[in-house]
This record gives structure tokens, sequence and C-alpha cells, in this order.
């Protein structure tokens, strides 16, 4: 997860501004585009004036111009390696195909290390797990809505292991002081990544991680809520699930220390 990051931070980084990151869509970045083009000026409209009136034309737009190209070329540069990145994904999924990886070895493993890691850390998960994956195969709108559930149980399970539900007040990140009971089974999530993570000297990097962990968590509360108010469908189960997959990956890699940031705080600690 932590590789992802970095390579959206690097992705979407203005020009010559290291902190600035450029959050919205890449349909976004083509309209700011379009914008900053159209607010630059037409030259070829200068044929059409009088020799003084093209001049000073020329002359305001070289002037306007200037002032734009820096925000042109960052708009620019963050499309081109959006592109590239989506070229060097599908040049490598291609090349699988064609070596006759007809499954892609990344989720092979991915799956095989989640299922033995749950196995050891929570096999009640690992059984929610496989229950919304048979509910999603029974393929009705009412065997959806339980796949939902099941993941949303998998994801409080995985909690209960890995941070108890607590009567003891705990300090978060902001200084704030919660109980983080049973019901609580996100934010217990959560400040497990904290205790884990929020030492570590990649402070921004870290911010980032725990920011992209608890909105995959939001959305992933939001959607299994949906199924108690509406028919699911097939697309939301599965999506769902994947949510909870990813996610469920991401904390077991914190809880045996193969995390890359616990990697590199380790070393630069010394222990």
């Amino acid at each position: 997860m932590t590789e992802r990051v970095e390579r959206y931070l690097h992705n979407r980084t203005m020009t010559g501004k290291k902190d600035d990151i450029y959050g919205g869509s890449i349909d976004g970045v083509e309209q700011h585009l379009q914008k900053l083009r159209t607010a630059a000026g037409d030259p070829s409209a200068a044929q059409y004036m009088t020799q003084i009136d093209a001049y000073f034309y020329i002359e305001k737009l070289d002037k306007v111009g200037a002032q734009l190209l820096p925000q042109v070329t960052s708009f620019e540069n963050i499309l081109n390696r959006v592109r590239q990145g989506v070229h060097d994904y599908l040049v490598e999924a291609e090349s699988e195909l064609l070596t006759g990886q007809t499954e892609s070895s990344l989720f092979t493993r991915g799956e095989a290390y989640v299922v033995e890691r749950l196995q050891a850390v929570s096999a009640e998960s690992l059984e929610k797990y496989r229950a919304a994956e048979q509910r999603i195969a029974e393929g009705s709108p009412e065997s959806y809505a339980q796949a939902l559930t099941s993941c949303r149980r998998m994801i409080k399970s995985l909690a209960d292991s890995l941070y108890p539900p607590t009567d003891v007040a705990i300090k978060g990140s902001d200084g704030k002081e919660r109980v983080l009971g049973d019901d609580q089974f996100m934010n217990r999530l959560m400040q497990f990544a904290i205790d884990r993570l929020g030492k570590s000297t990649h402070v921004k990097l870290v911010e980032e991680n725990i920011h992209s962990l608890g909105n995959r968590l939001n959305k992933l509360n939001s959607l299994a809520n949906k199924g108690v108010h509406q028919e699911v469908s097939l697309i939301e189960a599965e999506s769902c699930l994947m949510w909870t997959f990813f996610l469920t990956a991401d904390f077991l890699r914190i809880e045996d220390g193969t995390s890359s940031l616990l990697s590199e705080d380790k070393a630069s600690t010394g222990s």
C-alpha cells in the first residue's frame, strides 16, 4: 500500500512545488488545462487585426502566457505521468497473458498471503470472507446483501483480534480521548495502525497512509449499510468484498511487520 501512496503522490505533484499535490480527477486535470489554454489566448487571431493592434495583442499574450506556463506545464506533466503509469500497467498485464498467465500472479500471491495470515491471526475473519464469497456465488439480490453483511463482520472480527474493545479512554492522533468499545471497530483498526506506524520517520507519508485507510474504511461502511436499504447488485457486492480483501491485507502487513513503513522505521532507529 505504501508503494501505491508514494506513486500517487509522485504522479499528482505540481511542478516545482514539492508539497503541492493535485487530488482531483484526471477529467479535472484536463478541464484545468483547457481553461488555462483558453485564458492564454489564440495567437492566430492577430492575423485579422491591424498591424499595431496585432503587435499589442501578441505582447499581451506573451505576458499572460509567461504567467500561466508553469501551471500548464504542471498539469501536462501530471497527465503524462498518469498515462505512462497506465501504459506500464497494460504492458505488464499483456506480458503475463502472453506467457500463459491467465490469472495474475500478483493476486494469487496476495490471496494466499491473506488466507494464511487470517488463519493465524483471526480465523473467524477468514470464515466471514469465505461466507461472503459463497453468498455472491449464489447470485441473488438477497445473497448479495448478505455478502455485504459478511464483509462488515469480517472487518469487525479482524478489529477484535488486532485491537480488542476497551473501556479505557484512548488518546488519538488528534489529541482527543475516545473510548474504543465494541461498536467502534473501525476506530479500533485505525488506532491499531496509528500505534504501529505513528512514530515512523516518514511522518507525512504515514499521515497520507492513515488518511487513505480511513477513507477506505468509511467507504466500506457506507457500502455495507446500503444493503439494508435497497436491493444490492452483483457489482456492489463484489466491490465490497474487494475493498474488504485489500483492507485486510494492509492491516495484516502492519500486524506481521512486513509493511515497508515499519521496515523503514526500524532501519532508521537501528532496531
